[in-house]
């Protein structure tokens, strides 16, 4: 199932998920602010469950630092493969890693992080948007408008 990326801003978003280290963070903050975009958090699982496999190489590495070295470079690849996958603006499976991400709910960690559901935040988007004022600001004026404006404005002559 491929799906093509609304914006380059899920391009973005979907390639800083699979940052290594650093990707628990990215991936988070990717599934709160873009949730509503199924490509970002689409990567956004993967990248997590990327992060919990550099964990379990670090507990390896306790036993065997020679084991843990070849899984740090296999994971490397992988963070490599799903940059490749993510600025092709794609959504493929990364092999084994896109099984587990898939089992995670896609609203899941916006859910935990922000204890709303996404009809919440839908709600709470609606209602801020009209509390706002319906100006249209200067530059945005149409040319005949500008006009009447300037005929209402200009002093009648008698």
């Amino acid at each position: 199932m491929q799906q093509q990326p609304n914006q380059f801003d899920d391009i973005k978003w979907g390639l800083i998920c699979y940052v290594p280290v650093v990707n628990i963070v990215t991936c988070l903050v990717t599934a709160v602010v873009r949730v509503k975009s199924r490509f970002a958090l689409f990567h956004a699982r993967q990248g997590l469950v990327l992060f919990v496999l550099w964990f379990i190489t670090i507990l390896v590495a306790f036993v065997s630092p020679v084991l843990s070295l070849m899984m740090w470079g296999a994971l490397l690849l992988l963070h490599a493969a799903g940059m490749v996958i993510a600025y092709g603006g794609k959504t493929t499976k990364i092999p084994i890693v896109g099984d587990f991400a898939m089992r995670i709910p896609e609203t899941y960690f916006f859910t935990f992080l922000t204890q709303k559901t996404l009809d919440e935040e839908d709600k709470t988007e609606v209602e801020q948007q009209a509390s706002q004022p319906q100006s249209t600001p200067p530059s945005e004026v149409s040319p005949e408008e500008k006009q009447d404006a300037d005929v209402d404005e200009s002093p009648t002559n008698q």
